[in-house]
């Protein structure tokens, strides 16, 4: 039971970093469009 609970926390875990790093990646991308629209604009 305990086992079972543990590699689901960790998959949690691991599922929760990789959606943080794609959020923080397409937060990236549409900042650096919002940037370049505004500083070439």
């Amino acid at each position: 039971m305990l086992e079972g609970w543990k590699s689901e926390a960790v998959g949690n875990e691991k599922r929760g970093q990789q959606l943080s790093a794609g959020i923080g990646a397409g937060a990236g991308g549409v900042m650096a469009v919002v940037l370049k629209l505004l500083g070439g604009g």
